[in-house]
């Protein structure tokens, strides 16, 4: 494995050096080499631990990481002790690479000198810690972050068996911790109820997740709304009036997955009840189909519930689209889906009109999800009123909510140019 530098302190692979050195090796090739041989694609194997990372855990192309520990070196058993052993370099089974860290089956406990392994540095960005392992039954790990005699950030994870599983520990519950961890620190991995059987680890890495998805919070926006991850979290915030903190799925039948997020809605699913969570930037929140309006304005939560509760009806022309009656939650055929908080239509070309006829009652803020309509820039005008909160799924649906308060029956058209 590639190192920057020989010493204790510089043992940490970035993902851009290995990344740059890969590509420059490429250009060389493509430029100096000769032209009559075929090309050959580099085995992912031989490419740097960096590149095969990106390859094997596509969740870490939008981050920063470095890699402190890869086993492809006996080297590297240096850093890392077990109340079992002794601890080997294994060649069959890697998670990058050709190597990884051999697990005797009766260890309980794997230990990382992290402040060996990082050296002098002042300045370390990160949100994670952690490694991946391999296991040959289900695993309940302990991930424990120490300073000395202190426990600086721990957390609980479930490894899976016949693949490779991760488990981290999140820094960011206490600002000071990135300072401390070149300062006597260990990350420590218990295994409370054994392995039952030889396990490997491989690519202990340094995660930097802290990621805006979302940020509609400017002074163009001001009922806008950031959607971000950091840590094991993701965050939905609107300032001075909420912040959701929604943890990532442990394994163990708690957190939740982050399924769809837009300047519009964020869905997330979990293991348990409720199933799926929806939210809009106003504050609503759909819980399996139940409305919380505790986030929306005061002088909004009536309309807010009568709209969940008693939607518009909808109807399209017949060779323009059809309004989608039968999506999963809409028990009452009607088009309005009350787990996604919105009405479901399907656009037959590049123009749809959709008259919303308030019937039960007026609608506050109504949602409508478009599905059918071709890529493009889409122009929606209620009553010829242009409509600026719009915009696109990644599965190609169209999002648009309309302005506060339909009490009469209007006529809703979008276009795509």
């Amino acid at each position: 494995m590639t190192r920057l530098g020989m010493n204790r302190g510089n043992r940490v692979q970035l993902r851009a050096f290995g990344f740059c050195r890969w590509a420059a090796a490429a250009l060389l090739t493509a430029t100096f080499g000769c032209a009559a041989k075929p090309f050959s694609p580099t085995p992912l194997t031989a490419q740097p631990l960096g590149v095969q990372l990106l390859a094997t855990e596509p969740t870490l192309h939008d981050e920063q990481f470095s890699e402190l520990l890869g086993f492809e070196t006996p080297e590297d058993l240096e850093f890392v002790s077990a109340d079992a052993g002794p601890l080997t370099i294994d060649n069959f089974n890697a998670h990058t690479g050709l190597h990884s860290l051999a697990i005797p089956a009766d260890a309980t406990r794997v230990e990382f000198d992290l402040s060996t392994l990082l050296g002098s540095q002042s300045t370390i960005n990160c949100t994670l810690i952690g490694s991946y392992f391999r296991v040959p039954k289900l695993t309940e790990v302990l991930i424990c972050l120490k300073n000395g005699d202190t426990i600086l950030a721990q957390d609980r994870r479930l490894l899976f068996p016949g693949r490779w599983s991760s488990a981290w520990v999140d820094v960011t519950r206490d600002p000071s911790i990135p300072s401390q961890l070149a300062n006597n620190c260990k990350l420590i991995f218990q295994f409370p109820h054994g392995l039952g059987g030889a396990a490997y680890c491989d690519d202990l890495l340094l995660r930097d997740n802290d990621q805006t998805l979302v940020d509609t919070t400017s002074d163009a926006h001001p009922g806008g709304w950031s959607i971000r991850t950091h840590g094991l979290a993701t965050i939905v915030e609107r300032p001075k009036s909420y912040l959701h903190n929604f943890a990532f799925i442990d394994g163990f039948g708690s957190g939740y997955l982050l399924e769809e997020y837009s300047p519009i809605r964020a869905r997330f699913r979990a293991p348990a009840a409720p199933r799926i969570t929806t939210l809009f930037a106003d504050g609503r929140i759909v819980q399996d189909g139940a409305l919380d309006d505790s986030y929306v304005d005061v002088t909004s939560k009536t309309l807010a519930q009568q709209s969940h509760g008693n939607p518009a009806d909808l109807s399209v022309p017949e060779n323009q689209g059809r309004i989608e009656r039968n999506t999963p939650g809409d028990d009452r055929n009607i088009g309005y889906n009350p787990i996604w908080g919105a009405y479901e239509v399907t656009s037959f070309g590049r123009h749809v009109q959709i008259t919303v006829n308030p019937s039960r009652g007026p609608v506050w803020k109504p949602v409508l999800e478009i599905a059918g309509l071709p890529n493009g820039k889409a122009v929606a005008t209620l009553e010829g009123e242009l409509i600026d909160n719009t915009c696109w799924l990644p599965n190609g649906h169209l999002l648009i909510e309309l302005p506060a308060l339909v009490q009469h029956t209007a006529v809703l058209d979008v276009r795509v140019q």
